[in-house]
Parts: structure tokens; sequence; C-alpha cells
């Protein structure tokens, strides 16, 4: 298989906003400064997840575990929604 550079600097760019987006909410529950729900770290399993995104199609189904960060973001979802889901907000996507 052939992986383009475009390719693999939107598996990294996946990567990095996933590690953010874990980091970000670890902070928020340790700092106790939102209700954040207790986040499950996925620090360290970004690329997996990441890779396997780049490489689905639109109307491809996927299904997260509980740290899939990575998974839906890189399926397209707004970190914005995510970090909506994690305080408990009503525009997050399962409330």
């Amino acid at each position: 298989m052939d992986i383009t550079r475009n390719k693999l600097l939107l598996i990294y760019e996946n990567c990095m906003r996933s590690r953010y987006l874990d980091e970000f909410l670890q902070h928020l529950f340790y700092e106790k400064k939102d209700t954040v729900r207790v986040p499950f770290s996925g620090i360290g399993s970004e690329l997996g997840p990441s890779m396997v995104t780049a490489f689905l199609n639109r109307e491809d189904y996927l299904i997260p575990h509980y740290r899939g960060y990575a998974e839906v973001l890189g399926k397209g979802m707004p970190i914005e929604l995510v970090v909506a889901e994690m305080l408990r907000r009503k525009s997050g996507p399962a409330m």
C-alpha cells in the first residue's frame, strides 16, 4: 500500500489533536475547574486509531472504545462536540 505524504500528515494531525484533547480533559478533571466526566486517558495509543480512520470512507461505520478520542476526531467529529459531551452539555452528541 502506497501511503501519500498528505495521508501521513492527516494521521499525524489527528494524533496531535487527540493528544491535545486528552491532555486538556485531564487538566480540567484534575484541576476540578468544570464538571468533566472521569476521563479515560488514551495517551500513547493515538496512532492506531488515527491510522485506521485515515483509511475509512465517510460512509464506513466505526465503534470507538472508551478512550476513543482519536477515532471520533478521525471520523470528522468536531473537537467542540467531544468537549461538550465530556462536560455534560446538551450540545454534546450523546446528550
